[in-house]
């Protein structure tokens, strides 16, 4: 059983490989994601606030996480405070909340 199904896994990427080269499978490349607006990307640059105690901290970031729409400001902050990042690609929780996904 498992050898027909590595035989049926190669016929189908050989198939595939042979599409590719004689161009019937167009394979296209990744598109770059639009920009974002200036005034996302200024917001995105507002610095946190150093703190020392955590009721300091639970009243800068209420949900206990500091969220930031772009690289450039998750970055920035991570360099200034030495704290790592948590890149969160997908959030099923918060279906509501655009850009997520």
């Amino acid at each position: 059983m498992t050898v027909l199904l590595l035989q049926i896994l190669a016929l189908r990427i050989l198939a595939l490989s042979i599409l590719a080269l004689s161009g019937g499978l167009e394979l296209l490349p990744l598109e770059q994601p639009p920009a974002l607006p200036e005034s996302a990307i200024q917001a995105s640059q507002v610095p946190g606030v150093e703190t020392d105690s955590p009721a300091d901290f639970r009243s800068q970031y209420p949900a206990g996480v500091a969220w930031w729409g772009t690289w450039e400001g998750a970055t920035g902050e991570a360099r200034r405070s030495g704290k790592p990042i948590l890149l969160l690609s997908a959030a099923p929780q918060c279906h509501g909340i655009p850009g997520i996904w």
